[in-house]
């Protein structure tokens, strides 16, 4: 194949237009043999797109793919490519604690390294492990940035929620987040911990150095610049955690909210369900759930209260535009959509029913809790008037729920 020339912003250009086709080789370390490249290509590109064969020759010359010399050639992203996009990816990650603790142990490495230089007194060697150890410092910052960035990015996934995860499954991943990145960094840079310890060393060892060789003027700014930047590394990985903290514990707090209000609703509906209404705690408010099949919601507010310590469900974390499925139940989000649109004067369980054919007893209770939690918000009203309601085939009777103005009539 001829040599040609291409420039950088032209290989970027090109890199950009079929990343999602390089991506999946990126994660696919072996390659591909050329028909199964084509057939990735062909599964990927667009109506107007070239040939695949053509696109498949392109990505040869840009260089963008090698060949392998196996005897049946396999195609992979070429290593300047890997490694930026390795890079990239780490941005977005957060960093392991065993990836920082690495860095304490070069740290540690770099204070005997000083500490032997001293003993000599070598001011050749002093300059050298000075200059190492200023690489060290900027790594770990460099490093506690990108943890920063990292968890950021994790937890706006979170929020958006894009994969459509449940409360659960988004609180387990926080608490993952958590223990797994947050927890063992407060840990290290506590002042007792691995990271407080020995940047207390290296402030003790640089002052040694530097009265040391106050008389050597390069040895004298190093030792400055070193202390410097030891202080500048224990505030920046304090603010990085803090940062970090900041984004994650809110949403973890309301993610655990939501779940147990959802644990809360379960443990109700499960015995309404199965007719163990009498088993149910007395309501703070007064029971009202009186048998089965006997819908009574206005004490659900202090019944979730006094169960859970909760005393307001907590905000949706994102109110998107996505409908809820008829046979997936009503949760926060599509729950506070509907009372948004409902007109005023209209019946909440009957407004449900007609935009969600098929709902269940379950489901519409789930539903109506969150308006109970919500209620102040919505203009929502809770009357002593008992309606029937014919819900999956069945009638239940239960005090009226609806949105507008209370009734003055008694």
């Amino acid at each position: 194949m001829a040599f040609r020339y291409y420039k950088p912003a032209d290989r970027i250009a090109k890199l950009n237009e079929h990343f999602q086709l390089l991506n999946s080789l990126f994660h696919y370390e072996k390659g591909f043999t050329e028909t199964e490249f084509l057939h990735r290509i062909e599964s990927t590109k667009g109506t107007n797109s070239p040939d695949s064969g053509f696109t498949f020759q392109q990505l040869l010359n840009y260089r963008l793919i090698v060949e392998s010399n196996d005897y049946e050639p396999r195609y992979s992203l070429a290593l300047p490519y890997r490694e930026f996009l390795e890079y990239l990816y780490q941005e977005s990650q957060p960093v392991n604690s065993a990836v920082i603790q690495g860095y304490i142990g070069a740290l540690d490495q770099r204070i005997q390294d000083l500490i032997r230089a001293y003993d000599d007194e070598s001011e050749a060697l002093t300059l050298r492990f000075l200059k190492r150890l200023g690489r060290e410092i900027d790594n770990i910052g460099q490093t506690s940035s990108r943890n920063r960035l990292g968890v950021v990015s994790e937890v706006r996934k979170l929020k958006l929620n894009d994969e459509k995860l449940s409360y659960k499954e988004r609180l387990s991943e926080s608490n993952r987040l958590w223990d797994e990145y947050l927890e063992p960094l407060r840990e290290m840079i506590s002042p007792s911990g691995s990271f407080g310890m020995i940047m207390e060393r290296l402030k003790q060892t640089l002052e040694i150095g530097e009265a040391k060789f106050n008389g050597q003027t390069e040895l004298r700014q190093l030792f400055l610049q070193s202390r410097a930047r030891r202080v500048q590394l224990n505030e920046q990985t304090r603010l990085d955690l803090n940062e970090a903290q900041q984004e994650l514990m809110p949403l973890r707090e309301k993610l655990a909210q939501e779940s147990r209000l959802m644990d809360a609703a379960a443990v109700i509906f499960g015995h309404i369900e199965q007719g163990k209404v009498s088993e149910l705690p007395a309501f703070p408010f007064g029971r009202i759930l009186r048998r089965e099949r006997h819908i009574g919601l206005s004490g659900l507010r202090g019944y979730l209260a006094e169960l859970w310590s909760l005393e307001t469900e907590p905000d949706s974390i994102l109110q998107d535009d996505t409908e809820t499925t008829e046979s997936a139940p009503l949760e926060t989000e599509g729950v506070i959509a509907l009372l948004d649109e409902m007109p005023e004067n209209t019946d909440v369980i009957h407004y449900f029913l007609q935009k969600h054919q098929g709902l269940s007893a379950n489901e519409v209770l789930r539903a109506v809790s969150i308006v109970c939690l919500h209620q102040q918000n919505h203009n929502v009203v809770i009357s002593d008037d008992l309606v029937d309601y014919q819900i999956d085939g069945q009638v239940w009777q239960g005090i009226r729920i609806f949105k507008g103005e209370a009734s003055t009539d008694e």
